[in-house]
């Protein structure tokens, strides 16, 4: 697996990319609480539509995380 187009967000802590010569956007978060990497699909092509995307999803987990649910 190769990473192309690597964006990074948040002093790392969220990286967007595309892969494998394919226009979909996936993301990678590192969260605080939680062991490891979260690796999910954004379903956009587009770099402003999937950072969006990238930037809810971290901040929904991030809330999950720190209250517990």
């Amino acid at each position: 697996m190769s990473y192309e187009n690597r964006h990074i967000l948040r002093d790392g802590r969220i990286v967007l990319y595309t892969r494998n010569n394919r226009p979909t956007y996936h993301v990678r978060l590192k969260l605080d609480g939680h062991k490891g990497y979260i690796v999910k699909s954004t379903k956009r092509k587009s770099l402003a539509e999937a950072t969006v995307v990238a930037e809810d999803l971290y901040d929904d987990l991030r809330y999950k995380i720190r209250h517990g649910l």
